[in-house]
């Protein structure tokens, strides 16, 4: 039975925050920032940590105990210590994608999101580390997905532009506005991005660039398209409103797929620290790209738990191992 006044010290809160995937590469100096903003809290045996499509009020980090978790009825998985529940979704701003209860009594770690958002606010640091951390998981997630899926962040787009003309500068705006982790962003945040941006134009048959180069800027499609591929099989028809190598290049990763010019292609190009530069003095425009990010991560990871315990498992690390025979007839 755990101790309702077990005392967590700042060292202790340090350690474990550190086994969290999205925290564990944080400077030490930042990582303590969200230690003491976080507070223990304790989970008896049965009681909700997170309910599936309800947006979470904090993120959880589990010191002690076990959680059992479901996603529309069926078991997905089991947290051990080290588990992180709920940060994503409270970034995100959307509901969580799976049913969190204490299997045993469950000693945690709460951070809620008012202090992480006062953290964000505050230190551009944690949102770079952040976005760096969600588009690698993007990256990792996506290559998971079962050969087909489609993508789980796409929308109609189409800016009437036939790629014969350069865009003048409202139309750059006007653009930049349709593109999803921009959307909210202010004209003034939008008219700096737009100044950063150079128009690039590709002919059919042209490469952008092969899988395993390094990844530095980022080709915004305004019309044509292109072909993505790689060597572990992930395809993809990349049409106006893809951001071809945006993933890679903020998680400063290599390219992942092959990019071929299939149409005319049209495009808004920008060195990654470019936009990092614009990001830090627009913070409102980072955080929401940051949310945009975070929501095609919690898609994915939606996708994955309804692909099955073994898919959702191997991305999120949580324990299937374990799971008795009544619970796997339930989730047959």
């Amino acid at each position: 039975m755990l101790a309702e006044d077990r005392h967590v010290g700042s060292v202790e809160r340090l350690f474990h925050m550190k086994k969290a995937p999205m925290l564990g590469t944080l400077p030490p100096y930042l990582l303590s920032l969200l230690a003491d903003a976080s507070r223990p809290r304790v989970f008896r045996k049965g009681q909700l940590l997170l309910r599936e499509g309800e947006r979470p009020g904090a993120a959880y980090f589990l010191i002690e105990g076990r959680l059992h978790l479901e996603r529309g009825g069926k078991v997905v998985g089991h947290g051990e210590p080290g588990t992180s529940l709920g940060g994503i979704g409270l970034i995100a701003r959307a509901p969580a994608p799976v049913t969190a209860t204490a299997d045993s009594d469950a000693l945690t770690l709460e951070l809620d999101a008012d202090s992480v958002l006062d953290l964000l606010e505050d230190n551009f640091g944690i949102v770079r580390h952040f976005l760096r951390e969600t588009t690698g998981r993007i990256i990792d997630g996506w290559q998971r997905l079962p050969p087909g899926t489609p993508p789980a962040f796409a929308r109609p787009f189409n800016t009437g532009a036939t790629g014969h003309r350069d865009l003048d500068f409202v139309e750059r705006i006007f653009y930049l506005r349709q593109v999803v982790p921009f959307e909210r962003a202010s004209i003034n945040a939008l008219a700096e991005l737009a100044r950063g941006l150079s128009e690039v134009h590709f002919a059919p048959g042209e490469r952008l660039w092969s899988e395993g180069e390094a990844a530095r800027h980022v080709v915004l499609v305004v019309a044509g398209r292109a072909s993505c591929s790689s060597r572990g099989g992930f395809q993809l028809l990349a049409g106006p409103g893809a951001s071809l190598g945006a993933l890679e290049s903020v998680a400063g990763r290599p390219r992942w797929y092959d990019a071929l010019v299939e149409s005319p292609l049209t495009g808004l190009s920008s060195e990654i620290e470019v936009l990092f530069d614009i990001f830090e003095d627009n913070l409102d425009m980072a955080l929401g790209f940051l949310t945009a990010m975070s929501q095609w991560l919690l898609a994915i990871t939606t996708q994955l738990a309804e692909a099955g315990p073994d898919e959702f498992a191997g991305f999120t690390g949580l324990d299937v191992s374990r799971i008795d025979a009544t619970l796997e007839e339930r989730a047959d």
